[in-house]
């Protein structure tokens, strides 16, 4: 069974990870956690160089949000052209849904805002490495158009209790979400999902598919929803397009990495 926050270790030694970025806390822990986990690491600290390093060709990248010689976004294509089917993991400074949206667009297959959880970085990798290299499973490049993922504030209403859990959705698709909050709701529960300004108010009714407690955040749970109804394919991208408010501060880049030990979802002021 895989431990939270350990990574999953499929053919120790065969799988080789490139790791791309300046930003040099994030970039070392994500190194170390995945050395760590006994896999091959390539680090490259700009865009033209990470190009420069894909032989022999990396099983994932791992791609910073500010590299010094280009857009991160724009590195993606290069690499799944020189890399057919490569999966592409980008790190951001601040959650911002419509960069999320670009980056799942573009070919990416999971988005992540500094900070997070080594918990959470775990998850999103072995989901990645399960769907590419599971037999039977669906590739997971074949999915990116039909999810992308955001940071935005819900209100989580169970059938069964009258108070309403205040949380996160993440992870955005025309099926289901990823819905993160201060209680455990059981699997098979039907629950009411609210976000969103007045004027693009969005009210969803799911059921819980799975749950799981945030290994660094006792009482925070992490739950898999789906829709009672499925919503158009693009749902999700419209979504992240309409939703996405830029915090306070948010010319600035910051350096906090997997370490920092924050509630999954939330923006610091």
């Amino acid at each position: 069974m895989h431990k939270a926050g350990v990574p999953p270790k499929h053919a120790p030694g065969l799988l080789r990870f490139l790791v791309v970025g300046d930003e040099v806390g994030t970039m070392e822990e994500v190194s170390t956690y995945l050395r760590r986990g006994g896999y091959l690491v390539t680090v490259a600290r700009e865009g033209t160089s990470a190009l420069e390093a894909l032989q022999p060709p990396p099983t994932l990248a791992i791609v910073d949000g500010h590299l010094p010689d280009m857009k991160a976004v724009d590195l993606i294509g290069p690499l799944q052209a020189a890399v057919p089917g490569i999966p592409v993991i980008l790190i951001i400074a601040w959650p911002n849904p419509v960069l999320y949206a670009e980056t799942m667009e573009r070919g990416a297959a999971a988005c992540l805002s500094r900070p997070f959880s080594p918990w959470s970085f775990g998850f999103i990798l072995q989901q990645i490495l399960r769907s590419t290299w599971m037999p039977g499973t669906r590739p997971w490049h074949a999915r990116r158009a039909l999810r992308a993922s955001v940071e935005i504030p819900t209100i989580v209403h169970r059938y069964d209790n009258d108070e309403p859990l205040l949380g996160h959705l993440r992870d955005l698709s025309h099926t289901g979400t990823m819905a993160v909050v201060p209680g455990r709701i059981g699997g098979g529960q039907p629950v009411v999902m609210e976000f969103g300004p007045p004027d693009h108010y969005v009210r969803l009714e799911g059921t819980v598919v799975w749950s799981r407690e945030d290994a660094l955040h006792p009482g925070i749970y992490l739950h898999g929803l789906e829709f009672a109804e499925p919503r158009p394919l693009d749902f999700a991208y419209e979504i992240a397009r309409r939703l996405a408010p830029f915090p306070k501060g948010a010319g600035s880049e910051r350096s906090v990495g997997v370490s920092g030990h924050s509630l999954p979802g939330r923006a610091d002021d």
